[in-house]
């Protein structure tokens, strides 16, 4: 019982300490030498998918040592494990190293988690989708081209208030 409070108070602490550490860095904001904001993942993403990474090399090492004892239950469980942490840290990294805002008053660009890059205008923004599940802000324009973007990016405070001078009708959609 006591392990059990104990452990759920150090998973509360660090998911509090992690969403300050993150809160704090949004304003922080770089600009290119083209006067552009930058907009970049913030490094605790890349901290978490090496953790996640790290407990997949455990299962994997794990399961060689003691696979003469692994019936089929344990073989299942490990493989639900495998996919589930490795699609994460997998993920977490791409996301991390690909995903990246610019923008200015004209125009937003942004460099998705494969790398594919889109760019939309601020005048052809035609609605804006919060979702917070998800914490990821869309971006739609007239042809239903979705533009999306990491709530987590560092200087997204400052996106949030270009976006409350460029478009004032659609700044109520992103929630705090």
């Amino acid at each position: 019982m006591m392990i059990e409070v104990i452990s759920s108070f150090i998973a509360a602490a660090f998911g509090g300490f992690l969403y300050w550490y993150i809160r704090k860095t949004a304003n922080d904001v770089s600009f290119t030498t083209d006067g552009l904001a930058k907009l970049v993942m913030h490094p605790s993403y890349k901290y978490l998918s090496f953790i996640c990474l790290l407990i997949c090399l455990v299962c994997i090492a794990g399961a060689i040592y003691d696979h003469e004892r692994m019936d089929t239950t344990g073989f299942a469980f490990l493989l639900l494990i495998l996919f589930l942490f490795g699609f994460f840290g997998v993920y977490g990294l791409l996301v991390y190293y690909n995903h990246t805002v610019l923008f200015d008053e004209q125009v937003i660009i942004c460099r998705g988690p494969l790398g594919r890059v889109k760019r939309i205008a601020w005048a052809d923004i035609t609605d804006v989708v919060h979702d917070t599940n998800l914490a990821v802000v869309y971006l739609y324009a007239g042809s239903r081209e979705r533009l999306s973007i990491q709530q987590h990016v560092k200087g997204f405070d400052e996106f949030r208030r270009t976006l409350v001078r460029q478009r004032p009708g659609f700044a109520s959609r992103i929630k705090t």
